[in-house]
């Protein structure tokens, strides 16, 4: 066979002669029978409903396979010992002890790909920024609208009063719950507190009764419940603050235990389970505090004995 002979032009040599209808069946003639026929479709039944455009099985495969070992744990000799970490910040690790060491290529890797990560989140930082920004100037003129109108603007979450928006860095801080399942929390912890508070109170008269009694050994039971209640408020305490963002004022009146909270949360150290067998005395900051839950569960009860003169203010009985 001759090698420069086209092959388009042979097959249209090759085409079957004109049949008795006069219709040569060959190269680009196709037999009119099997021809599509005009204004019918291919495919009559169309495609199936909510098909989609699968990626090949192989691809999907890969995809799932560089996924897994890219956040499989793996254990690297570090300086301090072997540490555990996922194949990808193993890779990032090792990227960028090379950049440090002076590799180009490794330096422009890693400054670009930093760069990339920060564009991304300035971006959504500033999307969520507009949102939250939005969102707030609206609730607000809605609450407005309710009390110009007399009625009640009903439960907002989040709340645009606990929405805070600092303009130098851009952050939103949320200090109140965002959703039904955030203020399910938010009720618990609070109602938490308000128990401890009242059980703390409780404790602390009947030991200062006891203290003033003849037998000096009876306080010793009441000193391990109060420490107790003390640890777990100062967890509950805490946990509020630390979830959302509050300060120390919101969880306690007196000024030397707004110091120890905030302290507590600006280092993240949680106290300590005190070791009740140990436990021989009540602190002196406790007992400011203490001091300081009394006082107010009795203006509490003293406010709520009064009766109302129908303005609002209480009538004091002589």
């Amino acid at each position: 066979m001759d090698k420069n002979v086209d092959p388009n032009e042979q097959r249209k040599e090759q085409a079957v002669h004109p049949g008795p209808t006069g219709y040569a069946v060959g190269y680009r003639k196709p037999p009119r029978n099997t021809r599509f026929k005009k204004g019918q479709s291919g495919n009559p039944k169309g495609r199936p409903k909510g098909s989609r455009n699968k990626p090949p099985e192989a691809t999907r495969t890969l995809r799932q396979l560089l996924v897994h070992e890219a956040y499989r744990d793996v254990t690297i000799q570090d300086r301090d010992g072997p540490v555990s970490m996922s194949v990808a910040q193993a890779a990032i690790r090792s990227m960028g002890i090379k950049a440090a060491k002076g590799s180009v290529t490794a330096q422009k890797l890693f400054l670009s790909s930093l760069s990339a990560v920060e564009q991304e989140k300035a971006r959504e930082q500033e999307e969520l920024f507009a949102a939250v920004s939005d969102y707030k100037r609206q609730k607000l003129s809605y609450i407005e609208d309710c009390k110009r109108a007399g009625r009640e603007p009903g439960e907002l979450l989040p709340h645009p009063d606990d929405i805070e928006l600092d303009m130098r860095s851009g952050r939103v801080i949320f200090h109140g719950p965002i959703d039904e399942t955030d203020k399910t929390v938010w009720d618990e912890l609070w109602a938490r507190k308000g128990e401890l508070e009242y059980e703390l109170v409780y404790l602390y008269e009947q030991f200062e009764i006891k203290q003033a009694s003849e037998d000096p050994d009876a306080p010793e039971v009441l000193v391990n419940d109060i420490v107790s209640l003390f640890w777990q408020l100062d967890m509950t305490d805490q946990a509020i603050m630390m979830r959302w963002h509050l300060p120390a004022e919101r969880m306690a009146g007196d000024f030397l235990r707004r110091r120890v909270l905030q302290d507590r949360v600006d280092n993240h150290i949680w106290p300590r389970q005190p070791r009740l067998w140990q436990a021989t005395e009540i602190s002196w900051d406790q007992r400011l505090h203490l001091k300081h839950l009394a006082e107010k569960r009795k203006s509490a009860l003293t406010d709520a004995s009064e009766p109302d003169d129908g303005n609002g203010a209480a009538e004091k009985s002589d």
